[in-house]
């Protein structure tokens, strides 16, 4: 955040350095700065005080598990998780007419980094000059090449008008559970009022905070007649549904105006402004409320967009969506309406020359001539998943929502729409593909995930053995690929973090199946992205 220690440190040598009219700041931080959204003012402040700029990249950000460019381990100078950088800023008594930056990387082991410190100085280094910063001004090189033709596309934020960032509990250990009856338990023994307050903070672990008291909560549970109706099924990981206790007394940031929509059937594109890392891998799909760090720990929330929006019983019109939509109310479900931009909905009909259906699932005939809401949806989740997509906008998908480039080819439009309705049949668990078993689960044991020693652990096929994921010392599922074992969605390696969120737990047969078809899911995800790479001809989509 801009209100960290080192950025006023910064602020104050700017300072001094403007009121002199001449100086040389050098300064060892934090290397957030170089790159972050917010910081981009700062930046530009920057170039308007100092003729020169050096920026020295130390990297060493443990925190995104920043690695070499070949791969190789990454280390930091300190003892610290966060990145490094010596920056260097010089001002002359003369003008600032063009600010020049002079940027230079500097990757591998901690000693290796010593040795060059060591022995290089501002004058030997191999800097590489900056140019056409854009309007982010970033302090690292940036391939901008397919700006302009991104630029053009359509943004999800624009795309679907009413969203919302995921539900933070702020309480995860009370609210949230593996297990529905245990959440039942434990909200009963709140309403029992023999429990006194200092005994039930005890036992649960909870404290209060300034916007939240745990006696003042336990009061609004007298007007609750059932607590299972509070219980609702939540997305909480990748594959990963649990239990929530679904009332704002007790979850910090329910975002019930809007996730109140994905209590009824609906489905929701889930994905990322901001993207920590080099690839993004930032989307995903839910039919139910979701966690803010479904697709990533970096306390950078994704953002929910619902397909659909319905009626509320409990508030006006949510920024009278409704009734301002231009489609009118399913009654088939509902009275729900599309949660889409009429104008982006018009620009597809004129590409594909088809006609818009909001109503299209309920269609008997001529239904080639048509598409509706969900084709819409499947077809943005289809080019996400392109492999060439994700690379060709990989700097712009790291600082912005990623945006939704269409064809004119109704041919290309349908074969998108069907491999992304596989893709999400297979993401929501639902596709009849994920009953053909891949893996086997071979060892009689006791089922814990093993909470010591490193467990989950992948062994690489070898020989005739299939690869191996192993959950404790002797039991583990035998045919998961190399591949499959590193997928990721999100900041998350699926199959391990899974597991991993498991370690101490034994897993019942539910757990056993799921994982199974969990590996399923996703090589058949590597097989459709693949799919959907050779089912396009050429970029920029036509």
């Amino acid at each position: 955040p801009l209100s960290d220690d080192y950025i006023k440190f910064i602020r104050f040598a700017h300072d001094r350095i403007e009121r002199t009219g001449s100086g040389i700041v050098a300064m060892v931080t934090n290397n957030s700065y170089l790159s972050g959204l917010i910081h981009r003012g700062m930046r530009e402040e920057l170039q308007k005080t100092f003729n020169e700029i050096y920026i020295l990249n130390l990297h060493g950000n443990s925190i995104i598990g920043e690695l070499s460019p070949g791969g190789d381990p990454d280390e930091n100078v300190f003892d610290i998780r966060q990145g490094v950088v010596i920056s260097i800023f010089v001002r002359d008594n003369g003008e600032i007419a063009d600010s020049k930056i002079f940027y230079h990387n500097l990757f591998g082991l901690r000693k290796s980094k010593y040795e060059f410190l060591n022995k290089e100085t501002i004058n030997t280094i191999e800097w590489k000059s900056l140019e056409n910063l854009t309007k982010y001004n970033f302090f690292i090189p940036k391939d901008f090449s397919f700006y302009e033709e991104f630029a053009e596309y359509k943004s999800v934020d624009d795309i679907f008008p009413i969203k919302t960032s995921g539900i933070k509990t702020h309480r995860d250990n009370f609210v949230i559970d593996f297990d529905h009856d245990n959440l039942v338990y434990r909200f009963n023994m709140l309403i029992n009022n023999e429990n006194s307050i200092e005994t039930l903070k005890k036992n649960f672990s909870l404290r209060n905070t300034k916007s939240w008291n745990l006696e003042d909560a336990r009061k609004s549970l007298n007007a609750v007649t059932n607590i299972n109706l509070k219980i609702r099924a939540f997305y909480y990981r990748p594959f990963d549904i649990r239990w929530l206790f679904y009332s704002s007394n007790f979850v910090e940031r329910l975002r019930k105006d809007v996730m109140d929509n994905m209590l009824q059937k609906n489905i929701a594109l889930l994905t990322m402004r901001q993207v920590v890392g080099d690839d993004f891998r930032h989307v995903f799909i839910a039919n139910t409320i979701n966690d803010m760090n479904i697709l990533t720990s970096h306390h950078v929330s994704q953002v929910t967009f619902p397909l659909y929006l319905y009626p509320k019983d409990n508030i006006d019109m949510l920024f009278d969506d409704l009734s301002t939509s231009p489609w009118y109310p399913d009654p088939n479900y509902d009275d729900r309406v599309p949660n889409l931009d009429p104008g982006f909905v018009a620009k597809m009909e004129e590409r594909l020359n088809l006609e818009f259906d909001p109503y299209l699932s309920g269609r008997k005939h001529n239904i080639e001539n048509y598409f509706g809401p969900e084709d819409i949806l499947t077809y943005i989740y289809a080019i996400f998943h392109s492999p060439t997509y994700r690379d060709r906008y990989a700097e712009f998908l790291k600082i912005d929502f990623p945006r939704v480039p269409l064809t004119s080819d109704a041919d290309l439009f349908r074969k998108l729409v069907d491999l992304g309705r596989e893709l999400i049949s297979l993401h929501l668990m639902e596709s009849p593909q994920l009953q053909a078993r891949m893996t086997h689960y071979p060892i009689v044991g006791d089922n814990q995930v093993a909470p010591r020693g490193g467990y989950p652990k992948h062994s690489p096929p070898e020989g005739d053995q299939a690869g191996r994921v192993f959950i404790n010392r002797e039991q583990y599922f035998e045919g998961v690929s190399i591949e499959v074992w590193n997928f990721e969605i999100g900041g998350y390696q699926v199959l391990h973090k899974w597991l991993k969120d498991r370690r101490g737990r034994t897993l019942d047969y539910d757990d056993i199946e799921h994982y199974q078809k969990i590996v399923v899911a996703l090589s058949e995800t590597i097989r459709l992205m693949n799919e959907i790479d050779a089912a396009i001809p050429g970029w920029p989509l036509e």
